[in-house]
């Protein structure tokens, strides 16, 4: 049964960004370019109408899919070509199912090779997710074609194989046809063959430059043979001698060993002389000259966009923030907080972006923009409260640095709203860089207003300050201490005295905790407590057999707690006594501008750094990027 669908529904649904199809192009195009093989490479993606005409012809279901929704064409100039571009096709993207022409003794038809690859993982999800329900795989084809067969293909196609009922009754023109196809598949086989013999001739000729070019038909560029090779050559009377060992070298070889090479290398006769010497001849006088020459360094060697020579490295990704809540909601406000906090967001991404990317639509809309230093990439499903967001651009004040922004918003497992954030920027490791990650702290802007505007929690409502000075109040905070859902530090300033239900905070000194609150209160839970409800409260921790590695000394009357979430079943915090608080000296760094120290502190001001350093650190040394890859 064919399960068919009109253009219109394909359209709605099919989408598949243009980057991708691009990407996957390049991907080929450099490597056969580093390869010197002669070749063109084009690609397409299929369109509504293309596909709604493949469901009426062909039934497709489950079992069978689709597999050329993206397509490749690989178009060589000489037939030994299709298997060594067969084989690099794997070495890119891995195996392959392949197809090819049967050939019959007394039919000839155009000779093409079909490979289906898996998609790349991070191509694959760029594409609609509506995509696969069409029985459509995550698949996409390359074909294989010499130049000859090209040209013809497209007509056997359509005017043969689509319209075989124009050749009913005319076998005689069918025949005709057929021929014009053995004529094509000769010259195949002849071209290769005629540059063979060429080559032998020149070998024989002493003709090194011109044998190297016509025995390995590689795209060269220009130049001639180095004058001391042509005359070492001349002079070499072994039976093995150097020319003869080259014109021996299988062409594929070559192009393996120039794939293998750490970097691109200029593709000319004394490059390939120095590939081959290098690993199979190792002739000293060879090597001697390549050496003095500097053959893949010196610039008049060079194809004209050749690479410089440098080392390529994978950099690191340092988080610079991370947050993992649910929003505040309920099923009657669901949808206005979902779409409160989707407008903040991309107003954001229309803000920062729009002066260098000026095809972002200022209304919600899903974007795939991809421009030189810039990728965003929104998915808008309103329908299923869904929004993703991510959005990369480079640093225009540090060399080398990309910033990358995610966020998320999905329901949980109980239909609740959950927001995800992660910001960061890669970078390259350097021994000489002191670099300490709480001095990069960069919390969206966005965040911190879905924080103030819309309201999140993290197990507990966040924004807000717990007072603890009952029993009831202190078990409801052990909930939240011990819970396995907890992602944020807790603070817990602990007073000793009580003065009309009221906790005395004079003892704080110059330490502004409601400074500290309002900085970093989008990121961690803050509680007053009362002394004895403190010591209560790791009593009952204790009890209730959570392993944690801190306790209350007897001597701490007064000070200030910061407990971590629990991280493999154990809770571990850092306390500061009133002493260390009032007389605390710290110079920190101001977290946000780039690096600028602030000026040396002391006392309970000093304290008000150091603390908002550690709570900036604890959220940056998360594993970052996992919430939402």
């Amino acid at each position: 049964m064919k399960n068919e669908f009109t253009e219109e529904e394909l359209k709605e649904s099919i989408r598949v960004p243009k980057t991708v199809e691009e990407k996957l192009r390049l991907t080929v195009e450099k490597c056969l370019e580093r390869s010197g093989i002669y070749h063109q490479v084009f690609s397409r993606i299929k369109t509504a109408a293309s596909l709604a005409k493949k469901y009426k012809r062909k039934a497709y279901d489950g079992g069978k899919k689709i597999q050329d929704l993206i397509g490749i064409r690989i178009d060589v100039y000489f037939e030994d070509d299709l298997k060594i571009c067969r084989n690099l096709l794997e070495r890119l993207f891995g195996k392959a199912e392949w197809s090819r022409t049967s050939f019959e003794e007394e039919e000839f038809k155009p000779q093409k090779i079909n490979g289906v690859f898996r998609l790349p993982e991070e191509l694959k999800t760029m594409i609609s997710d509506e995509t696969w329900d069409f029985y459509i795989d995550d698949t996409f084809e390359i074909q294989l074609k010499t130049i000859f067969f090209e040209g013809w293909h497209e007509i056997e196609h359509d005017m043969k194989y689509k319209g075989a009922d124009l050749w009913e009754g005319k076998s005689d023109r069918a025949r005709y046809f057929n021929t014009i196809l053995a004529t094509l598949e000769l010259c195949d086989k002849s071209i290769v063959t005629l540059f063979e013999n060429l080559g032998h001739d020149l070998y024989h000729e002493k003709n090194w430059a011109g044998m190297i070019k016509a025995h390995f038909r590689l795209k060269m560029a220009g130049g001639d043979l180095y004058p001391e090779l042509v005359e070492y050559f001349d002079s070499d009377q072994r039976v093995e001698n150097v020319p003869k060992r080259i014109f021996k070298t299988r062409r594929e070889e070559l192009i393996g060993w120039l794939l293998e090479l750490p970097r691109r290398v200029p593709i000319n006769i004394n490059t390939i002389v120095a590939v081959i010497n290098k690993r199979l001849i190792n002739d000293p006088e060879v090597t001697r000259i390549m050496e003095e020459r500097d053959v893949f360094e010196k610039r008049s060697d060079r194809q004209g966009d050749d690479e410089e020579k440098y080392d390529l490295r994978i950099p690191e990704l340092m988080s610079t923030f991370h947050a993992d809540v649910l929003m505040i909601s309920d099923e009657n406000n669901r949808d206005e907080k979902y779409m409160s906090a989707v407008n903040t967001i991309y107003s954001w991404i229309y803000n920062k972006f729009s002066s260098v990317l000026p095809a972002l639509s200022k209304e919600v809309e899903n974007v795939n923009i991809e421009e030189l230093g810039f990728w965003i990439r929104v998915d808008y499903r309103p329908e299923e409260r869904i929004f993703l967001c991510s959005a990369k651009h480079i640093d225009t004040r540090q060399a080398g640095r990309i910033w990358i922004t995610y966020a998320l918003i999905m329901p949980d497992g109980a239909g609740e709203l959950r927001l995800a954030v992660d910001n960061g920027f890669t970078y390259f490791p350097d021994e000489n860089d002191k670099t300490d990650v709480t001095r990069v702290f960069s919390c969206p802007r966005f965040y911190r207003q879905i924080v103030s505007q819309i309201g999140v929690k993290d197990e507990w409502e966040l924004g807000t300050t717990h007072l603890v000075i009952t029993k009831e109040q202190a078990d409801k905070m052990i909930e939240l201490i011990i819970s396995d859902h907890r992602t944020f530090p807790i603070v817990m300033l602990m007073s000793a005295e009580v003065n009309d239900g009221r906790l005395d905070e004079g003892w704080l000194g110059s330490f502004a905790i409601r400074y500290i609150q309002d900085k970093a209160g989008h990121y961690a839970h803050f509680a007053r407590i009362h002394r004895p409800m403190g010591a209560y409260m790791l009593e009952r921790v204790a009890e209730l057999g959570i392993s944690y590695e801190f306790k209350l000394k007897d001597e701490m009357k007064q000070g200030l707690i910061v407990i971590m979430p629990k991280k493999n079943s154990v809770l571990v915090s850092e306390s500061f006594s009133e002493a260390h608080i009032a007389n605390c000296s710290f110079a920190s760094f101001d977290a946000i501008e780039h690096l600028q120290p602030f000026r040396q502190q002391d006392n309970g001001k000093a304290f008000g750094n150091e603390l908002l350093t550690l709570l900036r650190r604890m959220n940056t040394e998360h594993e970052h990027y996992t919430v939402i890859r």
